[in-house]
């Protein structure tokens, strides 16, 4: 499959170069947080496999970078909406 044209595909290294402040403005959580986060997740994930079963095509940490971005970009925008539409903005 190739690559993506276009937008430029981030990966933890570059996230890990990142201010903090610009890693919490793309996420919504800090990074101490995110790898907290990380280190459940792959806890978790390491319980739920021992048992077998297909392993994933991205790492854990990709895979919670990936919904934290769609989270804050995504469905803050339709809250937004919400509120506009409730008249509570």
């Amino acid at each position: 499959m190739p690559p993506p044209t276009g937008k430029h595909i981030m990966d933890m290294q570059e996230c890990e170069a990142m201010p903090d402040a610009t890693f919490r403005r793309l996420t919504g959580v800090r990074k101490r947080t995110f790898r907290k986060m990380v280190s459940v997740l792959y806890t978790a994930e390491t319980h739920r496999k021992a048992r077998g079963g297909k392993p994933h095509h991205l790492a854990v940490d990709m895979r919670l970078l990936m919904t934290l971005v769609y989270r804050s970009r995504f469905l803050g925008h339709g809250c937004c909406r919400i509120r506009r539409e409730l008249g509570v903005a």
